[in-house]
C-alpha cells in the first residue's frame, strides 16, 4: 500500500472532498426548493361524487397550468358547478377578491369549459352551508387557493372519499 507523506497532497484531497460535499449539499438544497415550490403551487384533487378542489397557492396564471391535467376529468362531469372569485389563504379562507384583470383571466379559462356553470363569490368566504350543499349535490369545483383545506374542514367526517390528485 502506497501512503503519501506529502502534506500538500492531503490538503488537496481535503479541499476536493469539501468541494464535492458542498456541491452535493447545494444540489440537494436546490432540488428540495424545486419540490417545495411545486408542492406550494399544489394540484387539483378529486373526491367521490365529482367534487374537485384546489390544493396549494398560485396566481390565476399558475392555476391555469395546474388545471391542465384535470381538464379532461372536469369536462366529463355533467352539470359541473365551478365556484370562483377570490384568493384563499393557506387555510382556504378568503384572502382577497380577484381584481379586474384576474376576473378577465378566469372568464377566458371558463371558456374552455362551456358546459360548466360559473358561480362568482365576492366579498368573503363561500358560506359553510353553501359548501355543504354543493358537496352533497356533487359535481362541484371549488377553485380558490387551498379550497381543499377549507372544504375538508367544513365537511369534516362527511367529506367524500379521495379519488385522485391531478399533477
Amino acid at each position: 500500500m502506497l501512503v503519501s507523506t506529502d502534506k500538500s497532497q492531503h490538503s488537496k484531497n481535503g479541499v476536493a472532498q469539501f468541494l464535492l460535499y458542498f456541491i452535493a449539499a447545494l444540489l440537494a438544497s436546490l432540488s428540495a426548493a424545486i419540490v417545495s415550490q411545486a408542492e406550494a403551487n399544489g394540484n387539483i384533487a378529486q373526491y367521490e361524487n365529482n367534487i374537485f378542489t384546489n390544493k396549494g397557492q398560485s396566481t390565476v396564471e399558475e392555476f391555469s397550468n395546474k388545471l391542465m391535467p384535470a381538464s379532461r376529468a372536469l369536462k366529463a362531469v355533467e352539470k359541473l358547478t365551478v365556484y370562483v372569485g377570490y384568493h384563499g389563504d393557506i387555510t382556504g379562507d378568503w384572502c382577497r377578491d380577484f381584481n379586474s384583470s384576474e376576473k378577465r383571466d378566469v372568464i377566458d379559462l371558463a371558456n374552455n369549459f362551456p358546459d360548466a356553470e360559473i358561480v362568482w363569490i365576492d366579498g368573503g368566504n363561500m358560506d359553510e352551508s353553501d359548501i355543504k350543499k354543493a358537496v352533497r349535490q356533487g359535481s362541484a369545483f371549488f377553485t380558490w387557493c387551498d379550497s381543499d383545506a377549507r372544504v375538508k374542514k367544513v365537511m369534516g367526517s362527511d367529506m367524500p372519499d379521495f379519488v385522485q390528485d391531478f399533477r
